[in-house]
């Protein structure tokens, strides 16, 4: 059972409480693509996108303990692509689909990530993630399936600010002996700025939600021969930053988007 306490009060709805350089928005093409809701403890609260939504809940002591999600049926399309859409998903309009709980350790680690995902009306268990670390830092990420089997998992190394320098990503999936595959490998470089993103640090997925500051190259090796796709392939992005080091504009091979502050 999940405790919560003040999951719903005293949510953001202004500027007294929060500090100035938390990320409000994401905008593209003029039009808003993201929107993040906070707690007046400056923790995020909501996650409200296009065509994904969720909300986080915290225990007494301030840890993630629950994450609820939903997403955009069309989404769930195999054959079509997803619509053009302008209005963002909300707590109001939206329906959550998926759930996920946190486990920690005696040392408050983050330990086990079971997923819950919504079958008629009913919340069934579908998956899990478990953790291995050196030190503070996850150097590993393992994903469960149904049965408790690990399927995949990444391993993780980083630079001296902390930031993931090298992924790695391993299945079990479609082998035929007992060791796992290598899919691909990504390897990373940085500024020297900070990362908004690193208030969702608590989601235990190494990399953008992690990293002390933001990716300027990304350099990535494919161990998988797909038809279409580059065995070696380098994408770079360059950034605007405010006076906080911030960046405010993030601009991509195919994408120019806008980062707003509270």
């Amino acid at each position: 059972m999940v405790t919560c306490i003040s999951c719903e009060k005293e949510k953001f709805d202004g500027i007294q409480n929060i500090e100035n350089h938390s990320i409000k928005s994401e905008v593209l093409d003029g039009k808003t693509v993201s929107r993040y809701i906070y707690h007046s403890n400056g923790k995020i609260s909501e996650r409200e996108g296009l065509y994904f939504y969720s909300r986080y809940l915290y225990d007494i002591d301030g840890r993630l303990i629950k994450r609820e999600s939903a997403m955009d049926p069309s989404m769930l399309s195999s054959t079509a692509l997803p619509f053009e859409k302008t209005e963002l998903m909300t707590s109001q309009n939206s329906t959550i689909t998926n759930y996920q709980i946190y486990k920690y350790d005696q040392e408050e680690k983050l330990i086990e990530i079971k997923n819950y995902t919504k079958k008629n009306r009913d919340f069934v268990d579908a998956s899990m993630r478990s953790f291995e670390y050196n030190g503070d830092l996850i150097v590993r990420r393992n994903l469960y399936n149904s049965e408790g089997n690990i399927t995949q998992f990444n391993t993780y190394e980083y630079d001296n600010n902390g930031n993931v320098e090298r992924k790695k990503y391993y299945s079990y999936l479609f082998t035929e002996g007992p060791e796992p595959r290598i899919i691909s490998e990504t390897s990373y470089k940085y500024d020297n700025k900070k990362n908004p993103f690193i208030i969702f640090k608590a989601l235990g997925n190494p990399g953008l939600y992690t990293n002390a500051n933001n990716v300027i190259e990304t350099n990535s090796i494919s161990h998988v021969g797909t038809p279409g796709i580059d065995k070696y392939s380098t994408s770079k992005t360059t950034y605007e930053y405010n006076r906080k080091n911030y960046p405010v504009k993030v601009i991509g091979e195919n994408s120019e988007y806008e980062y707003q502050y509270y």
